[in-house]
Order: structure tokens, then C-alpha cells, then sequence
């Protein structure tokens, strides 16, 4: 029996269940923001470390913004104040995105806004030549040079709405066009225009709305010379039919990832290249956005890792130099960032000595450098043998009596272990030496869960507990 049940692993994938929510804890460090947008992380080498720069889109009264704001210290700065923001379909919209060059450019993507100066155009604030630093007053659109990026987008779309904007070499800009489903180029040395891809349209089977919907792309970023292009998908906002491209210089697009669904940003760790994606919320009809319903991922070769759910309209996600994941919430005014610990997720099925099903629990903490941590299992049958066993993605499959709450096949067994005649067992993690699928870094997730023995539940004659994900810390 402790093979682990191998024959019924082997079973697994034709017989997965929907995969449970789950979120690690989030800290709000900073409030008070008007429809948070986009999030950068500024460099370092410029700016000093932890700054992030937020675009924020207002609310509505002309009230959008462009500010730095340093995630260790707590100091803030108005970049940009008196954006035009405007309220469409009950949503703030005005400045999009903003990025700096190497060279102090603040680059500044202005949606759609109407007849005011500067929709559908990139605002450019050559900071050096207007004298701004952090000292100063904020600079406004009067500050500005206009890229009039509309005149172009109407050449190819009756409806240009920019949404993002990106950096290229030697002064190239990326645009991203929501409206006519593209990647613009615009090439500042020749002052020339180009469609980098256009998207392809997805099939709605839903038998609501038109039998295509508009990809509707929604964020860029840099993946060494190409560029990862995340995807909202248009009416009725079909979940699991969003698609994460990527693109590289000369056009060439392809799928990095696919099954996402209403995908507002997306995001790449400094220090390991893990991806993480925002998601909008969720969409039913008749009752339309459920509000809480937004949840921050990130993209493993396992599958979808959730890293916060019930999030409130997260349009952004940014790691900081350190891997920590940050995100806005749009209508909340939110700035969260995502945090090491230990929460429980799924559920332990009913055992010989507790309808509850048997229990994990931990002490110590996620510290790495640390390496204390010890997770534990109790409301087991006493002296059952057991197994704790780990591995990188959530997951909900029927095994035993119980559930399987970790994606096969890669799971990582631990050392058997015996309960004590109190149906309590123990296990003390090694991080040093938990490095079987690489070694444990600060923003590693992994899931923990215990196996054992249930001679007298009758059935398979074993069970499993519910389980824990760990993010670790440093």
C-alpha cells in the first residue's frame, strides 16, 4: 500500500475535477489610489531600488496620474497629475500605462477619452529638458509632446482604444490598440507607423453574442527581444478562452499559453523568469462582472497556480527586483502585494475517527534561510502509516477515499511516517534538501499534503488529509 497507490495515479488525468481557489496572504501597502491601472518596476540602476511606478486612470474627472512609489520604504511621489480620465461602461479610463527610458523619457499611453488633447495618443515627458525630479512639482499634459497614435489606429479600426505601450531599442515603441486588436509600431527616429501583428479572433460556442469574439489584447511585455501579449477576450467573456501570445520582432506570433480567462496583465520575474498573470474577474449572465472574483496566477509547465483569488478587479501585476508580486485593484484604489505563508486549501474526506477528515497544520516559517518548517497531520487513525509528499501545482482528483489535491505527475514523496496513538504526525521540511525539481528560492510555491492508511474506513483502505501551499520567502 505505501507504493502510493500507483495504479490509480496512473488514472488521474481522465478523471480531473475543477480546480480549487486557493490565495496566499496579501498586505495592502498602499490605499488611496484613482483606478490603478498599470504597474512598472523602475530601474534600479536610475531610480534606486524599490520604486514601481503606478498609472492610475482617475475617476472620472480628469483626475489620472502617473506616480513612484517605493515598496521598501513607503515613500510616494506624483509623477503626472490632472490626466483626462473619463467613465466608460461604469470603468475608469485615461492613462493606460506609463514607462521611463533609459534616458529619464516618461512614455505615457492615453486610452480613448473623447474629444480631450491627447486620446488615443502617448504622452512624451522628456524629463531632463523640463527639469522634473522627484523634488518638483508634478508635470501635466501641458508638459507633454502628443504622438498622435489615433490618426493612425483609424486607418485600421473604427474604434481605437490604446491600452499599453512597451519599450523597444533603439527608439522604437510598441502601442498596444485594444480597440483594433493590435500591436502598433512606431518608430520615433522616422516618426513612422507600422502593425506589428494583429490578433486572431476566438470562437464563441457559447450560443450567446456573435460566433467570434475580439481577442482584445491587454498588456505587453519584454521576454528578452520578443514580446508576451495577454488577452481579455470581447462579450459574453467566455472563461478559459483567453490565450497569453507571444510575438517576436519581425511578427511572428505564437501561443505561450492557453485555458486563461479575462486576463488584464501579465508579468515576468527578474530573478527566474516565472510568469504571472492578472485575471479581470468572472462573467455570468444575467448578473454580469462578479466583483470579487479576480484572482493573480502564475503560469507553470504543470498548470494554473493561483497565487490571491477574491481580488476586486486586479487590472495589474508586477514583480519587484526581489520576485514579489504586486497588483492593483481597479475600483478599490488598492495597491497588494502577495506574501510568504501557509494557507490551507481543499478538503479531507471523512476517515475512521473524524467525519472532518484528517488535518493539516504547520509552525515555523517560510523562511528559506530560516529552514524551520514543519507541517503536521492530525484526526489520523492511530499509528497510521503515512506519507507527506509535495509538488508545484493545486489540483482535485479523486484517489482512495479521499482527494488528491496536487497535480500528478509531479509529486515528490517525503519520508514515511507513523502516527502516534493520538492520530497526530510530523514532519519537519528540509529545504536545502527539497530541490528534487530545482532548488527552493524565495517566491517558490509548492503544495504538501498527507497520504496514510484507513484499514477500518473499509473502501481502497487509505485516504489523504487536505493540503497546504507554501510561498516561500527569504
Amino acid at each position: 500500500m505505501l507504493r502510493f497507490a500507483s495504479a490509480a495515479l496512473l488514472t488521474l488525468s481522465a478523471v480531473a475535477l475543477p480546480q480549487t481557489a486557493l490565495a496566499q496572504s496579501i498586505q495592502t501597502p498602499l490605499s488611496g489610489l484613482a483606478g490603478p491601472m498599470h504597474i512598472d518596476r523602475l530601474d534600479e540602476s536610475v531610480f534606486g531600488p524599490g520604486w514601481i511606478l503606478i498609472t492610475e486612470a482617475g475617476s472620472g474627472n480628469d483626475d489620472g496620474a502617473i506616480r513612484a512609489f517605493n515598496v521598501d520604504t513607503g515613500e510616494s511621489h506624483i509623477v503626472v497629475s490632472d490626466l483626462p480620465a473619463v467613465i466608460a461602461e461604469g470603468f475608469p479610463l485615461g492613462a493606460a500605462q506609463a514607462k521611463f527610458d533609459d534616458n529619464g523619457v516618461l512614455y505615457v499611453a492615453l486610452s480613448n477619452v473623447g474629444p480631450q488633447p491627447g486620446s488615443n495618443g502617448v504622452l512624451r515627458f522628456d524629463t531632463q529638458s523640463i527639469g522634473w525630479s522627484f523634488n518638483t512639482p508634478p508635470m501635466t499634459i501641458a508638459d507633454a509632446t502628443i504622438i498622435d497614435v489615433q490618426t493612425f489606429s483609424l486607418t485600421i479600426t473604427n474604434e481605437p482604444n490604446l491600452f499599453d505601450l512597451e519599450l523597444g531599442d533603439n527608439g522604437l515603441l510598441y502601442i498596444l490598440d485594444a480597440g483594433a486588436n493590435a500591436i502598433l509600431t512606431y518608430d520615433q527616429n522616422t516618426a513612422t507607423f507600422g502593425v506589428l501583428v494583429t490578433l486572431p479572433s476566438v470562437p464563441n460556442n457559447s450560443g450567446i453574442g456573435p460566433p467570434q469574439s475580439d481577442p482584445v489584447p491587454t498588456a505587453l511585455e519584454r521576454a528578452g527581444d520578443d514580446l508576451l501579449i495577454s488577452t481579455l477576450t470581447g462579450f459574453p467573456f467566455n472563461p478559459g478562452v483567453a490565450t497569453l501570445y507571444r510575438v517576436d520582432p519581425q511578427g511572428n506570433l505564437s501561443v505561450e499559453y492557453t485555458g486563461l480567462s479575462v486576463i488584464t496583465d501579465v508579468a515576468v520575474d527578474p530573478t527566474d523568469g516565472d510568469i504571472a498573470v492578472a485575471q479581470f474577474a468572472s462573467f455570468e449572465l444575467p448578473a454580469g462582472w462578479n466583483p470579487n472574483g479576480g484572482q493573480v496566477s502564475k503560469l507553470t509547465s504543470a498548470g494554473l497556480v493561483p497565487m490571491a483569488t477574491n481580488l476586486q478587479f486586479p487590472t495589474s501585476v508586477v514583480y519587484d527586483a526581489a520576485g514579489s508580486i504586486y497588483t492593483g485593484s481597479l475600483t478599490l484604489g488598492h495597491l497588494n502585494k502577495v506574501v510568504p505563508g501557509v494557507l490551507p486549501y481543499c478538503e479531507g474526506a471523512p476517515n475512521s475517527v473524524s467525519v472532518d477528515g484528517a488535518s493539516m497544520a504547520h509552525t515555523g516559517t517560510t523562511s528559506i534561510a530560516a529552514n524551520d518548517l514543519t507541517v503536521s497531520c492530525s484526526d489520523l487513525p492511530s499509528n497510521a502509516a503515512g506519507i507527506y509528499f509535495y509538488g508545484f501545482t493545486p489540483a482535485s482528483y479523486p484517489l482512495g477515499n479521499g482527494t488528491l489535491c496536487i497535480g500528478y505527475p509531479n509529486l515528490i514523496r517525503l519520508g514515511v511516517t507513523q502516527a502516534d496513538a493520538g492520530g497526530m504526525s510530523s514532519f519537519s521540511l528540509d529545504t536545502a534538501a527539497m530541490g528534487a525539481m530545482g532548488p527552493l528560492e524565495a517566491g517558490a510555491v509548492l503544495q504538501i499534503q498527507h497520504w496514510y492508511r484507513d484499514p477500518s474506513a473499509g473502501g481502497m483502505g487509505f485516504n489523504l488529509s487536505n493540503a497546504l501551499q507554501i510561498l516561500f520567502g527569504s
